[in-house]
Order: C-alpha cells, then sequence, then structure tokens
C-alpha cells in the first residue's frame, strides 16, 4: 500500500485519540455490559452474502446504485503486476464479470478513507474517478495526490486514456469524489475536495468544487462550491428536487466543522449547529439521501466530548429540523443512508463493542421522519481501524445492499450481502 504522510495520518489520529477519550453514554437501546462491552445486536433477518466473480476485491469499496437497479462497486484489487482499480456492475441482482479501470503501474493511490468511485451515465456509459500520486518528469510518484477520470462507453470493456478532473495540478491533495447522476440530461455532477488553495501540514485551506460529466468531452461548469472546508472528510452527492446537491463537513475560521449542504448556484446550508471545535479533520464524512419528497443526512460528531450518530430530516421547506441521535457513546461513525420508503431511512453505522478498543460493528436500523428509531441490527463484525474502511449501503429495487472490508481475513477482501428493506423492523409507534 503506498503510504503518505498527509493531512489525512495527521486527523486521523487526533480523531482516535479524541474518541478514545471520550466518556461513555447511552447506546441506541443497550448498556455497556461489566466491564464496558456492548453485546452484539442480532443478526440482519434474512442476510445473503453474495459472490463476486474473479479475485473479488481486497479494499476500498465504493457501492454507487445508478437507474434500471444497476450497482457499480469499485475497490483497490490485487494483481501480480500491481494494484488496479477494478469495477463490478450489478444487473437484476447478478454481479458481472469485472472489468480493469486502471493497469498496473499506475500510481494509483491506494488510501482506506478516499476511494474509487464509478456511475453509468446510461445503459452503456460509464465515469470511473480515483486517486492517484502525482508523478515527476521521469514518471515516478511524487508528494500529492490528485483525481483521474477515465470513461467507457461499451460498459467498461475499454477505456478512454485517463485526465485529471480538476484543471489545477498543484497542491498536496485533491480527492474524496462524490458523484450523482442528472438522468434527464445523461450527466454526471463530481463534487470533491480541492487543494489548490492548501499546503497540507503548513495551512492554507480545502476547497469544495464541482463540475459536470458528460461520457465525451471535458468536464464543464466548473464551480467554487464552498472555499473552506474540512480537509479530509468524505462527500456525500444526491438530487435534492432535481438539483445535484451535496453533504460535507464545513469549517470555519474557528476551526468549527459542522456538516452543511450545498450546490453548484447557491449558498452553503448548515444543518445543525453542533459547535464541534476540532483542531484537526475527523475523516468522517456525513451521508445525505433524498427520494421524491424527503431529504435525510445522517453524520458523525463529537461535540462536548460525546461522541454519536446524529440524522435530521428536511420538512418541505428544505430546512432541516433537530437531529435524533441514532447512537451515542461507543459510535465510530462511518455512516451510510438510504430510504426504503417514503417515510423511513435506513442508517449503517459503525459501533465500539468496548469503548477505545478495536473490537467493533457494522450496524443499521431504520428511521422514521418523526425521528422513531427500529431496533437494530449487526451487519457484521469489524474494527475500529483504518484497514476496516468505510462500510458501504445502498438501496437496489427491494433491495439493502452492502459492501465492506472483511479485515478477519488474511489478506483482507471486499464482503458483499444483502437483505430485503422490508425485513428490517420498523419503529414501533
Amino acid at each position: 500500500m503506498i503510504v503518505q504522510e498527509s493531512v489525512i495520518g495527521r486527523s486521523l489520529g487526533l480523531a482516535l485519540i479524541l474518541m478514545s477519550a471520550s466518556s461513555c453514554g447511552k447506546s441506541g437501546q443497550q448498556h455497556a455490559r461489566a466491564g464496558g462491552e456492548l453485546p452484539p445486536h442480532p443478526t440482519v433477518p434474512g442476510l445473503t452474502m453474495q459472490t463476486l466473480p474473479g479475485d473479488g476485491l481486497r479494499e476500498s469499496p465504493r457501492l454507487l446504485a445508478g437507474t434500471k437497479n444497476q450497482l457499480f462497486l469499485t475497490g483497490i484489487a490485487a494483481t501480480p503486476a500491481g494494484d488496479v482499480v477494478r469495477l463490478y456492475r450489478s444487473e437484476a441482482g447478478t454481479w458481472q464479470h469485472p472489468v480493469e479501470v486502471t493497469s498496473p503501474g499506475r500510481p494509483v493511490f491506494v488510501n482506506w478513507a478516499d476511494t474509487p468511485a464509478a456511475l453509468g451515465f446510461d445503459d452503456t456509459s460509464i465515469v470511473a474517478v480515483w486517486p492517484e500520486r502525482f508523478v515527476d518528469n521521469e514518471n515516478q510518484p511524487t508528494q500529492g495526490y490528485g483525481l483521474r477520470m477515465s470513461r467507457s462507453r461499451d460498459r467498461g470493456n475499454t477505456w478512454d486514456d485517463p485526465m485529471y478532473l480538476h484543471t489545477h495540478i498543484g497542491g498536496p491533495e485533491y480527492g474524496f469524489v462524490s458523484l450523482v447522476l442528472q438522468a434527464k440530461t445523461s450527466s454526471i455532477t463530481a463534487f470533491w475536495l480541492d487543494g489548490r488553495d492548501s499546503q497540507g501540514h503548513d495551512g492554507g485551506q480545502m476547497q469544495l468544487r464541482s463540475a459536470v460529466l458528460t461520457a465525451s468531452g471535458p468536464p464543464s461548469k466548473r464551480t467554487q462550491v464552498d472555499p473552506r472546508v474540512c480537509d479530509c472528510c468524505q462527500t456525500s452527492a444526491d438530487l435534492v428536487g432535481g438539483q445535484s446537491l451535496v453533504a460535507y463537513r464545513d469549517r470555519s475560521d474557528a476551526e468549527i466543522r459542522d456538516i452543511a449542504l450545498a450546490g453548484a448556484g447557491g449558498p452553503p446550508t448548515n444543518i445543525h449547529d453542533d459547535a464541534w471545535k476540532f483542531a484537526g479533520c475527523p475523516v468522517n464524512g456525513p451521508a445525505l439521501a433524498a427520494n421524491d419528497y424527503h431529504t435525510a443526512i445522517a453524520w458523525f460528531t463529537a461535540a462536548g466530548d460525546n461522541p454519536r450518530v446524529q440524522l435530521a430530516f428536511a420538512d418541505p421547506s428544505g430546512s432541516f429540523g433537530e437531529p435524533v441521535v441514532v447512537h451515542r457513546g461507543q459510535a465510530i461513525g462511518r455512516v451510510a443512508l438510504a430510504w426504503v420508503d417514503q417515510s423511513h431511512v435506513a442508517i449503517t453505522y459503525v459501533e465500539a463493542r468496548v469503548a477505545g478498543g478495536e473490537r467493533a460493528q457494522i450496524v443499521v436500523r431504520l428511521v422514521d421522519r418523526q425521528g422513531q428509531l427500529g431496533p437494530a441490527f449487526q451487519v457484521a463484525d469489524t474494527e475500529n481501524s483504518r484497514a476496516a474502511g468505510f462500510p458501504q449501503m445502498v438501496r437496489s429495487g427491494a433491495d439493502l445492499v452492502w459492501a465492506w472490508t472483511d479485515v478477519s481475513q488474511d489478506p483482507p477482501r471486499v464482503v458483499v450481502a444483502k437483505t430485503g428493506a422490508t425485513k428490517l423492523a420498523k419503529p414501533s409507534v
């Protein structure tokens, strides 16, 4: 694995120290056993493991839902010649044979938090975006990395020569891309963190920028969405009222790192005044999910030294109400979110079994728009570690589908599982 000394490494250490030092409060519906350990939740009803054809993926999964219940799963795969970005597509619930987006030898930046992504413009055309190290005149990797993109117009069988998503090729880091499809125009809006004004350890600030992608031609409608954001928290994008919007962790001059929502054409909206002052990036981005009528955002915060996962819903005017605490105390975060019907969202997050310890579990539960919590279920055991990465969850037809890195295997492997969305118990009123 490529290791880069960067803002990411510095910030993660601060985040782990903060979470380990935090006091343990109530946890959803459970309390810690004697000795401080939480018992496992019941297993997700009807959870079925899925087999990926070929050699699968080693790490860094990203799972996105396209049109007609297509799924796009990207990640890092090991080959005898080196690491590659690999893409799996699922059609009608069946995973197709994978394709290699990059060739061995490309300086792909392998990272637990900043992962490749791919999404279809239509039934045949796909764009893939991945982090890649900058190189010098002799094609040797240097400090810093950017975002490369490539497109295929034949379901991934062949790919265009890679190009940079961004125009500026200086600065330490460009990454944490989110992709959202505008099906009416067969275009995709990309949002990413842009380090052109950042000097890494020496200061500066990270921007949030966007561009519109089509199946051919260069990116267009390039926009600065926010001039100062958290350096290395994931972004999350979706269509909200027909507009491409992105949720992200903002950063004020006073180092308040709360969650905001923005698009390419308007000012950011602060979701809730957590007032989390933190001198570093927690590497723990939000999740945004919208349907035809409603919008929800989930996120982790440790404001007041109280680690917790929160969820807020927007009213018809677009204003977000007070968040409901989905989990507190031993929450790690790493959230994913998906609507299962017009009234309920499924939220996936990671919680520690022991405060400050490595043992953890991936959890899912339903929450209704009134903030009532359904019972929590365990998707899988995991670790509170970089290697475990960020679990993924999307809705596909009648199913919820997960992908995560199973670090109990040697070497680690990406695992995919699903269940019917109706199998999760709804909140009791």
